[in-house]
C-alpha cells in the first residue's frame, strides 16, 4: 500500500513544500501460517462429505463405518491444513521476494474470479 504525503522544509532560507510517497513494506519472515492452517482445517472438514457418505455405503460393520470416518475426517482436515500452509507461505515468499510474481498473481485470481461468478450467474440464468 502507498501513502503519499507532504510537508515543508526551510533550507537556506528558503521554505518549500514537496509531497513524496513511502511504499509499505510486508512484514517478513510472518507468514500468518495459524490463519492458513484453521481455513484449512475448516475446509477439510466440510469438503468432501458426499464422498464419504457414497464410500460408507459399502462398509459392512458400523464400527467399520466409524473408523472410516475418523480416519477420512482427521486424513482430509491434516490434507487441506498442509495444502493451505503451502499455498501461504509459497505467496508470502513472492510477496517479499518476486513483487511482479505476487501482482500477477492477484490479477490472475481476480479474473479467474470475475470470470466464475459470470458463468455461475449465466448458468443460473438459463436453468431459470
Amino acid at each position: 500500500m502507498e501513502r503519499i504525503h507532504s510537508h515543508g522544509h526551510s533550507d537556506h532560507d528558503e521554505s518549500h513544500t514537496h509531497s513524496h510517497s513511502h511504499v509499505a513494506e510486508p512484514v517478513k519472515g510472518h507468514p500468518h501460517l495459524h490463519k492458513s492452517a484453521i481455513t484449512g482445517g475448516l475446509q477439510g472438514l466440510g469438503g468432501s462429505a458426499a464422498l464419504m457418505l457414497v464410500t460408507l455405503t459399502m462398509v459392512s460393520s458400523a464400527e467399520l463405518g466409524l473408523v472410516f470416518i475418523l480416519v477420512f475426517g482427521v486424513g482430509m482436515i491434516l490434507g487441506m491444513i498442509g495444502v493451505a500452509c503451502l499455498f501461504s507461505s509459497l505467496l508470502s515468499y513472492t510477496v517479499s521476494h518476486l513483487e511482479k510474481v505476487y501482482v500477477a498473481i492477484k490479477a490472475a485470481t481476480g479474473l479467474a474470479s470475475i470470470v466464475f461468478g459470470v458463468f455461475m450467474i449465466a448458468q443460473t440464468a438459463v436453468q431459470m
